[in-house]
């Protein structure tokens, strides 16, 4: 099966109904992705990762950027800073 899409979209096929949807997230190409050296920069690449002590302290002018294919096992602490980012296609699972 091939599908085509002329745009960015969801979608939601569903075989048997809504009992078991297989719903498709069909996102533009990510642009502007920030570099792994920036010292601003707090960069997870695709796999899972486990910080230590569980937590992602971010300060001010910083970015946490998650890569498509990450898993970021963790919670975040912002205190007293401003000018904070999270951001990527990866997830942030709060679980330690």
């Amino acid at each position: 099966m091939e599908l085509n899409l002329e745009k960015p979209c969801i979608l939601s096929f569903e075989p048997e109904g809504k009992r078991h949807p297989l719903l498709i997230f069909a996102n533009p190409i990510e642009a502007d992705i920030p570099q792994r050296n920036d010292p601003n920069i707090i960069y997870y690449g695709p796999g899972i990762h486990k910080p230590a002590g569980s937590v992602i302290n971010l300060k001010s002018n910083q970015t946490l950027y998650l890569a498509g294919g990450a898993v970021v096992q963790a919670g975040i602490n912002v205190l007293d800073s401003e000018n904070v980012t999270i951001r990527g296609r990866g997830i942030l699972d709060g679980t330690p």
